[in-house]
């Protein structure tokens, strides 16, 4: 069995997506994704920080917003720097390749639908090539 690095994901925008362009012109994109589940009877809802580039980081800016429902295949990647106060720091990302807008099923019109996860929608966009990545 090959070695995989690869995260799936599907939950809810915490806020709208954030773009910034590399000294090249590469478009950069951070999101918030939470996503929830139960534990012990209670809801948790977990934080993941997930970033894209390329033509997919521009497709999200343009077609995501604070709220809307998300799903996400990439892989993780953890990076350290020194920040400029001189504390190191340490992040966990998940690195996009691939990302969707789920639609939204309201419970009350669909109610046998509720449970049921929802089919994958069309990708916002094609997957970027790793030679294109910064890093």
């Amino acid at each position: 069995m090959p070695n995989r690095n690869e995260a799936h994901i599907e939950g809810h925008l915490g806020k709208d997506p954030e773009v910034r362009y590399s000294s090249s012109g590469l478009a950069i994109v951070n999101l918030s994704v939470a996503t929830s589940h139960t534990e012990r009877g209670e809801s948790v809802t977990s934080w993941h920080r997930v970033v894209a580039f390329g033509e997919l980081a521009e497709h999200i800016d343009i077609k995501a917003r604070k709220g809307d429902a998300i799903g996400v295949i990439g892989r993780i990647q953890y990076r350290t720097w020194v920040d400029k106060d001189g504390n190191s720091r340490t992040s966990t990302e998940i690195v996009a390749h691939e990302a969707w807008p789920i639609e939204r099923v309201r419970q009350q019109a669909q109610p046998d639908r509720a449970n049921t996860p929802q089919p994958r929608q069309q990708p916002i966009a094609s997957s970027v090539d790793d030679d294109d990545l910064p890093f």
